[in-house]
């Protein structure tokens, strides 16, 4: 395709084109006879809250208000309530919704303003009325879930509180952070204690050293050795004392040193300390060992007021070791309760947050259960009533004029150029003659063939035969020191119309009163024959084969005009064409005839035709733009050039009126090599000027 020539394309592909464009005007004003004028209704919708916008607490998500108001059951009441035909699904899609903090604006499309307003409302009010059912089904629904969902939170809610009694209960805790405390304050107490037992141990030790000087260490290790000897009661005291210390760190734990369980264990205390240190005494006094001690004593004159110094400090002695070795058992068994203390805490938590969630899940379901489904408002009422403004809203998917024609006529260059380059043939004479660098000596414009019927071939003396006199000339004045004689007629491809210009060439010639033989030499689908009505029994074939005379063969068909047909189809002209016959038939048609035309084989279909252009003057090549491609006659211009042939020319045919090509016409003694000169078309045939028969199969 030549981008250069645009015009020319359009005017090639000009109906194609027009189509394109009519189709998308057409099909452009067809949808915007569809449009009708929109107008909008709005409405508003004001919500309680946010929430219920979107979904009222506890409903389902599907129930949004965008749904809702789309929904098939919501149009169609709301149609029905104003009895309207509207298609329900066609109001559906009409319907947009744009949600305004805590309302919703509804808008509605239609183009009856009237039905637009009351459609507008009465699906606002449908709405309404479906929300409400549904919030109401949905809590009716819940309300029987959570009836049954009540037993096991209540259940859950007492095992939880059970278990938090039971564990507190077994750990001896009544408040762990209180309890810690206390237990805390009670070993910090009895560490006291414990450093002053250890004072009070340090001054007897250190008086039992100094009488230790005065009575012996036999005396001392005797006194602590009877002292050691515990007798079953004043083990059931210490026993008992070291339980009253126990219980009071417990006690001092939970309750402050003002309790009175704490007083009346402090009383016990001291009875207990009284108790033992008198038994201590008692069993000192009364052990054999030291009263046998105590006669030596009085013997040696020892006074009995340093006897019972010493008896008194080593009870009292005795008394503080067994209490401090009794609060120190009282501490390690706090400093392991102490212990214990995170792992109490951890597990109290996770009871406690058992049982608060319990109680949380149960209340819930109680408060729930506390509101009625019959009694449920809905949190939505209608704040603008829906209302059309005056004037239509515009259609968002009109075609304007400008855009149509725009896309037309794109649409229609388009298709044009895009035919014109999937269209391989041979656009026109500037084309051919840019491809094949040939002598244009003749444009063959487009012949009406009629009537259809009649088969003879007629060429008058008019303007319809005034191309193939030109062609005639121009051959005539290619060399007119050595004219052409024999000429092969030719083409690239079959159908191009090289035996139409092979006849009417030959009549042109004739009717210039030259003596002229037309040989009809394709063998593979001869025409001639067809176009003068003879027969082709005996032709060049049965001459060349030496089966018939040359003389006997020829047909004349019009004054001055000799036709020798085909003959026998010969399955091999090549060799046929190759006979020492031929030639002799060619020496025998120079001195006989003034011009002899040969109607040979297309180019790229038969070898035949190289073999003849070979023995004649020349060949002259016929191209019909509309019939030949590119490729066809590129290829046979090669097939030319690698034989050496010589090329008279090209003939044009099949020229379509509005393709005008000016060049004038050879005349006398002009060089033959600069003779691509543009020749002026003749007027369109007229339908009675011209009788060429269009053949029913060939190449005509």
């Amino acid at each position: 395709m030549n981008f250069h020539e645009p015009w020319q394309v359009l005017k090639r592909r000009w109906l194609t084109a027009m189509l394109a464009v009519g189709t998308v005007l057409g099909a452009g004003t067809l949808y915007n006879s569809f449009q009708k004028p929109l107008y909008e209704a709005k409405g508003k919708i004001t919500f309680q809250d946010q929430q219920s916008v979107f979904a009222g607490e506890g409903m389902n998500i599907n129930n949004s208000p965008n749904k809702i108001i789309r929904s098939l059951p919501v149009v169609k009441t709301a149609l029905s309530k104003i009895e309207s035909d509207r298609n329900a699904n066609q109001v559906a899609d009409s319907i947009t919704i744009n949600n305004i903090d805590n309302s919703l604006e509804v808008k509605y499309r239609d183009p009856n303003p009237q039905q637009a307003a009351k459609i507008g409302q009465k699906l606002m009010e449908a709405y309404l009325d479906q929300d409400l059912t549904l919030r109401r089904q949905e809590a009716q629904s819940n309300r029987g879930q959570l009836e049954k969902q009540l037993p096991s939170a209540t259940n859950a809610l007492r095992t939880a509180e059970a278990n938090l009694r039971q564990f507190m209960a077994t750990a001896k805790i009544s408040d762990i952070t209180v309890d810690k405390a206390r237990l805390v304050n009670a070993l910090n107490n009895l560490s006291r204690e414990v450093t002053t037992a250890k004072s009070q141990l340090t001054v007897a030790q250190g008086l039992s050293a100094n009488l230790k000087g005065l009575f012996g260490q036999d005396t001392m290790t005797t006194i602590r050795s009877s002292l050691a000897n515990n007798s079953p009661s004043m083990d059931r005291a210490l026993l008992a004392l070291q339980n009253i210390e126990q219980q009071l760190a417990v006690e001092r734990a939970r309750s402050s040193d003002k309790s009175a369980t704490v007083q009346d264990l402090k009383s016990k205390q001291t009875v207990l300390r009284s108790a033992i240190q008198k038994e201590s005494q008692q069993n000192l006094i009364g052990s054999a060992l030291f009263r046998g001690k105590a006669v030596q004593w009085q013997q040696s004159g020892v006074p009995p007021e340093t006897v019972s110094q010493l008896i008194q400090n080593e009870t009292q002695r005795d008394s503080l070791e067994k209490r401090i070795a009794a609060l120190n058992n009282v501490i390690d068994s706090g400093q392991k309760r102490l212990e214990e203390f995170p792992q109490i805490e951890e597990k109290m938590r996770i009871l406690s947050q058992d049982m608060r969630n319990a109680n949380n899940n149960y209340e819930q379901i109680a408060t729930k259960l506390k509101a009625s489904p019959s009694n449920m408002l809905s949190p939505a009422k209608i704040s603008s009533p829906a209302k059309v403004s005056g004037k239509p809203i515009e259609i968002p998917y009109s075609l304007p004029p400008w855009l149509l024609a725009g896309l037309g006529l794109l649409t229609g260059g388009v298709a044009a150029y895009g035919l014109d380059f999937a269209d391989k043939r041979l656009k026109n004479a500037a084309t051919v003659q840019q491809i094949a660098n040939y002598d244009m000596l003749g444009c063959i414009p487009q012949l009406n063939i009629f009537p259809k019927d009649q088969p003879q071939l007629t060429l008058k003396q008019n303007a319809a035969a005034e191309p193939f006199r030109m062609l005639h000339n121009n051959l005539k004045f290619l060399n007119d020191s050595s004219p052409a004689q024999v000429i092969v007629i030719s083409s690239a491809i079959r159908g191009e119309g090289k035996t139409t210009v092979a006849a009417n060439l030959a009549i042109a010639t004739a009717q210039t009163g030259q003596r002229v033989l037309l040989i009809d030499a394709d063998m593979r689908e001869p025409q001639q024959h067809k176009f003068w009505k003879v027969n082709n029994s005996v032709g060049l074939s049965d001459v060349l084969q030496h089966n018939a005379q040359f003389a006997e063969s020829v047909i004349e068909v019009a004054p001055d005009l000799e036709l020798l047909p085909a003959g026998t189809l010969h399955p091999n002209p090549v060799s046929l064409f190759s006979s020492p016959a031929m030639v002799e038939l060619i020496v025998q048609w120079f001195t006989l005839y003034d011009l002899v035309i040969l109607d040979s084989s297309a180019l790229t279909q038969a070898a035949d035709t190289i073999l003849l252009a070979k023995m004649a003057d020349g060949l002259l090549l016929v191209v019909h733009p509309q019939v030949a491609e590119v490729a066809d006659l590129k290829h046979a211009q090669d097939l030319l050039n690698r034989s050496q042939q010589r090329v008279l020319g090209m003939v044009l045919n099949g020229v379509k009126a509005h393709e005008h090509y000016e060049f004038a016409p050879i005349v006398e003694k002009q060089p033959a090599a600069n003779t691509d000169n543009i020749l002026q078309l003749p007027p369109m045939v007229d339908d009675n000027d011209v009788f060429v028969p269009k053949p029913d199969t060939g190449d005509t």
